[in-house]
């Protein structure tokens, strides 16, 4: 599987004029590879590392249901969706404050 076409696909959605918004868990070894690195440092990305919890997911095992943290990272080059759902995380107040625009990790 090559991990990286995600990323030519985001470049193309955004050199065609279009709008995108790609989710993926925070610990994923696709944010070490050199590609992504690379796509996070285009000056028209905007990222955000929240917690899914804060956003109802659940999960159930033999204790019960219950909140998952999950550790995740969301990508855009929207303003639309920066101003709209990004925006509303650090509202909620129940994301960890690590808002940077334009991420480099």
């Amino acid at each position: 599987m090559d991990r990286t076409k995600v990323f030519a696909h985001c470049r193309l959605q955004h050199r065609l004029g279009g709008a995108f918004i790609f989710e993926h868990p925070l610990a994923s070894m696709v944010w070490k590879l050199e590609s992504a690195q690379q796509f996070l440092r285009e000056p028209w990305i905007l990222s955000e590392e929240l917690d899914m919890c804060s956003h109802g997911l659940v999960s159930a095992d033999e204790r019960g249901v219950g909140l998952v943290r999950k550790p995740t990272r969301l990508v855009t080059n929207s303003k639309v969706v920066e101003e709209k759902v990004l925006a509303r995380i650090h509202i909620s107040g129940l994301t960890r404050p690590r808002r940077n625009a334009y991420a480099v990790v």
